[in-house]
């Protein structure tokens, strides 16, 4: 027997989900994060706000790296039809790989009074990168942001974009989440104890 579909009121639309919403976006400038920011603006015109967080640039300053960055053909669409969402982007400095993302003081207390959902994109997808580099990136990068969300008091979401891959020893790759095979912060501990050349030699090519 079929069951019953959800009340209407239990179904919200995207622009509803994010209408009066702040969000917080790492990897921003990466495709994926171009892609995200691009369709959350045009699609949700009541959004309230969008952080990104942006790594400094010698000899540019915030409005500069903010104008190069909406002047990507991406959000060319937005400016011809409804430029004014453009203005909803905040920059916000700062650093994956650095304690506290390096962001400033004064700008965490803002994040953290504000931001409601957070995606996380920023990644090094690199299939060669070092797996010392990659643990630091990837792993570690994305228990920084998570520490950062655990103070933003208003919180209701935090979206995590991987990398695509597969169960590449698996004749049937099944849709749920696989295990695992080893813990993922006992191998950040390991890359941090292990030297660079050692990690190389033991990494599977």
């Amino acid at each position: 027997m079929d069951q019953p579909s959800p009340p209407p009121t239990m179904r919200r639309s995207i622009p509803d989900t994010y209408a009066g919403r702040t969000l917080f976006i790492t990897g921003a400038t990466g495709f994926m994060g171009k892609v995200l920011v691009e369709k959350l603006l045009r699609d949700c015109p009541e959004l309230k706000c969008i952080y990104l967080l942006i790594r400094t640039k010698r000899g540019v300053d915030a409005a500069q790296r903010k104008d190069e960055y909406l002047k990507h053909l991406v959000f060319d669409r937005i400016r011809e039809t409804n430029r004014a969402q453009l203005d909803k982007i905040r920059l916000v400095r700062g650093d994956i790989l650095e304690d506290d993302l390096d962001i400033a003081n004064g700008d965490q207390a803002e994040l953290a009074e504000n931001v409601e959902v957070v995606f996380h994109c920023a990644a090094n997808v690199r299939f060669d990168q070092e797996l010392k580099q990659a643990v630091n990136y990837n792993l570690n990068g994305t228990l920084r942001v998570l520490r950062l969300a655990e103070r933003m008091k208003r919180l209701v979401a935090f979206v995590h974009v991987s990398t695509a891959f597969c169960q590449c020893n698996e004749a049937v790759v099944e849709e749920r989440a696989y295990p695992a095979p080893h813990s993922p912060l006992g191998i950040s501990k390991l890359a941090d104890l292990v030297d660079s050349k050692v990690l190389d030699l033991v990494t599977p090519r």
